[in-house]
């Protein structure tokens, strides 16, 4: 009788450590859960934030010109996003240049 008390109670001593070893594993998977999300979410805010940035999705002119030598650059046909302000006002100054010689 006594053997049988004995391991009914180590029984329901067991059954209690499982049921807490359980609880704390749940309790930890929930944990690593929420951070995990929260990494993700982190993580995804930096890349649009990249993204929105950065030289790829930008109209930048300066995107598409490559530095070689000191100061000469080369147009980036792959990358081309436009010309610069520098580029605009040479073409506009050649064009008035040709409107003058021609009223000549």
């Amino acid at each position: 009788m006594a053997l049988q008390k004995s391991v009914e109670e180590n029984k329901k001593m067991i059954a209690k450590s499982d049921s807490e070893i359980n609880h704390q594993m749940a309790e930890y998977r929930t944990r690593k859960e929420k951070l995990d999300k929260a990494n993700e979410e982190c993580m995804n805010q930096r890349e649009i934030e990249d993204n929105i940035n950065g030289r790829l999705l930008t109209e930048s002119p300066d995107t598409g010109f490559q530095k070689i030598t000191g100061k000469k650059k080369r147009v980036r046909v792959d990358l081309f996003k436009g010309m610069t302000t520098e580029q605009k006002r040479d073409i506009l100054q050649t064009q008035a240049s040709q409107r003058q010689e021609a009223l000549v």
